[in-house]
């Protein structure tokens, strides 16, 4: 799991992408909590990032011989900036950041 001092936006404790699961989904998720709303009642992700593109990126990253994608070395960090709701989203490898802005 990446570490909260690997991206400067977040909270003490970052919400895991566990395998399987899509980095969208964690997003949408982990932006509710910070901003204490429902899922449903936050705008759509795609109006700030290309959310199925950010799922292959995660999922690529952590699995590259199923993507066909060059193997990363293991210094290799995959992180994504974005502004969404309010808050500061930072997708760091394995893990969801947000802060509220």
């Amino acid at each position: 799991m990446a570490h909260p001092s690997q991206c400067e936006c977040g909270n003490d404790t970052p919400a895991e992408i566990r395998p399987g699961e899509r980095a969208s989904d964690v997003v949408i998720r982990s932006v509710a909590a910070v901003t204490s709303r429902e899922p449903l009642a936050l705008s759509p992700l795609h109006n700030s990032i290309d959310a199925g593109a950010l799922d292959r990126l995660v999922r690529d990253a952590r699995a590259p011989e199923a993507s066909h994608a060059p193997a990363p070395d293991a210094s290799s960090t995959v992180t994504i900036r974005f502004e969404y709701e309010g808050c500061e989203v930072c997708v760091v490898d394995d893990a969801v950041h947000v802060k509220r802005r």
